[in-house]
C-alpha cells in the first residue's frame, strides 16, 4: 500500500481533490472508458487513498434544459464525491472549449471548503483539465499533480485558438505542478525532468475469460470516430476481400463517417457503453487501430489494452507502447504487407482458437493495471514529500 510520511516518519492519509476532463455525466453514458475516469477509479480503490472528491464541470442551463440533471449529490461517506453546480453564465458556454479557461473561477474558495480536508493529512489536487486556469494557491498546502491525458497542443480537435489556450495551462503547469504525468514521453518532453513521469494507459481489471468464436465481423474497432481516423486503412482491408468491419462508437466526424458508410463490408453501429464491450468484442477476431500520423497527439490507446485482454490481435497503423508478434503494424501506403499477415491470422486463430486468446491475453501484465500505476504514481509523490 502506498504511504505518505510526515515528517516525523509517521503516515499521512491521502486524500485526492480532483478536476476531471470528463465529468460523472461522460461516465454515466459512455462508462468508464476515459484515462482520467480510471485514475479516479483506481483512486477509489486503493487503500492508501482516504477520501477523493471530484469537481465535475459546471452545468450550463443550456445543458440542464437538454438533460443534464443535477441529481449527483453524493454523502459525507460516498467514494468519490461530486460537486456539481449549475452555471447561470449565459455567454461564456456559447465559446465552448474556450469557456472552461475561467468557468471554475469563483468555485475554488467553495469547494476547497466543501472538499474539508484535514490540514494534517497529505492532500492531493489533481488537475487533468487542459484549458481551465485552476489556481492552485486556493489550496493551501495540497501537492499539486497534473496529468496529460493527451498532448492537447497537438489535439485533432482542437482550434488554433484552443492550442494556444492549452499552451498557456502548460506553461503554468510547468511552473507550479509539483509532479506531471502524461501518457508518453513526447508528451511530457518539454516539462522538468525532475517532476514528470512518464504513465502510459492501461485498464481498470482483467477480464474473467476469453471468448470463444468470435463473428461475425474479421475486424472491429471501439471508440469516437474522428478526422484522426485513417479511412484509406479500412479502405484497403476490405476492397477486394471478405473482411468485415464492425466500427462500434460515436460519430463526431460527419464527414469521415459517412466516407466510411460508403465502404463495401463495413458496418457503422453506433455510441456504446463500456459495460458493452463483452458483447461487442464477441462479435468480431482482431482489433483495429487505424489512426493517422499527420493527426496524433502523443496518445496511448486505452482500446489496444481492451482488445489485447479479450484475446484479440491487432491491427495498427501506429507503433504505441506495446509490441509484440499480435500486434500487426500497417503502413497505410504499402497495405500488401498487412494483407499479407491477415489470412495467416485468422488461420491461426481458427486452429489455435483459445488456447492462441490466452497467450495474447498473457501480453497483458500486471504493470498494465490501474492500481499498479496509481500505485506507482502514489509512491513517487511519497517518495517527492515524505
Amino acid at each position: 500500500m502506498a504511504s505518505v510520511l510526515s515528517q516525523s516518519g509517521e503516515e499521512r492519509q491521502v486524500n485526492v481533490l480532483v478536476f476531471p476532463y470528463r465529468d460523472l455525466y461522460f461516465q454515466r453514458r459512455y462508462g468508464k472508458t476515459v484515462r482520467d475516469l480510471q485514475i479516479v477509479e483506481a483512486l477509489r480503490r486503493n487503500p492508501g487513498v482516504k477520501r477523493v472528491c471530484v469537481v465535475n464541470r459546471p452545468v450550463s442551463l443550456y445543458e440542464r434544459l437538454l438533460g443534464k440533471r443535477c441529481n449527483l449529490l453524493s454523502s459525507e461517506t460516498d467514494l468519490p464525491r461530486y460537486w456539481d453546480e449549475t452555471s447561470l453564465d449565459l455567454l461564456g458556454p456559447l465559446q465552448r472549449r474556450r469557456w472552461t479557461e475561467h468557468c471554475y473561477d469563483r468555485l475554488l474558495v467553495p469547494v476547497y471548503r466543501w472538499a474539508g480536508f484535514p490540514a494534517d493529512e497529505f492532500n492531493v489536487l489533481l488537475d487533468f483539465t487542459p484549458i481551465a486556469k485552476i489556481d492552485h494557491r486556493r489550496f493551501p498546502g495540497y501537492f499539486y499533480w497534473y496529468d496529460l491525458i493527451d498532448n492537447f497542443r497537438k489535439h485533432n480537435r482542437f482550434s488554433l485558438v484552443e492550442h494556444q489556450k492549452v499552451t498557456e495551462k502548460y506553461d503554468y503547469v510547468k511552473t507550479h505542478a509539483d509532479l506531471v504525468t502524461g501518457v508518453t514521453e513526447e508528451s511530457l518532453n518539454d516539462f522538468p525532468p525532475e517532476r514528470r513521469l512518464v504513465v502510459a494507459n492501461g485498464i481498470l481489471e482483467r477480464t474473467q475469460e476469453t471468448v470463444a468464436e468470435p463473428g461475425p465481423y474479421t475486424f472491429g474497432f471501439t471508440g469516437f470516430i474522428t478526422d484522426k481516423f485513417d479511412v484509406k486503412s479500412v479502405q484497403e482491408l476490405v476492397t477486394g476481400t471478405p473482411h468485415r468491419v464492425a466500427i462500434y462508437g460515436r460519430a463526431l466526424d460527419k464527414q469521415t463517417a459517412r466516407r466510411l458508410e460508403a465502404l463495401p463490408n463495413v458496418d457503422l453501429l453506433g455510441q456504446f457503453s463500456r459495460q458493452d464491450l463483452p458483447h461487442i468484442m464477441s462479435s468480431f477476431k482482431a482489433g483495429l487501430l487505424p489512426y493517422r500520423q499527420d493527426k496524433s497527439h502523443d496518445g496511448s490507446p486505452i482500446k489496444l489494452y481492451d482488445y489485447l485482454d479479450y484475446g484479440k490481435p491487432v491491427v495498427s497503423t501506429m507503433r504505441f507502447e506495446i509490441d509484440n508478434r499480435f500486434i500487426i503494424y500497417c503502413n497505410p501506403q504499402k497495405p500488401q504487407k498487412v494483407l499479407g499477415e491477415v489470412p495467416k491470422l485468422l488461420e491461426a486463430l481458427s486452429r489455435e482458437g483459445n488456447r492462441l486468446r490466452r497467450h495474447i491475453r498473457a501480453t497483458v501484465e500486471p504493470a498494465h493495471l490501474w492500481a499498479n500505476k496509481v500505485e506507482r504514481i502514489l509512491n513517487r509523490i511519497g517518495e517527492s514529500h515524505g
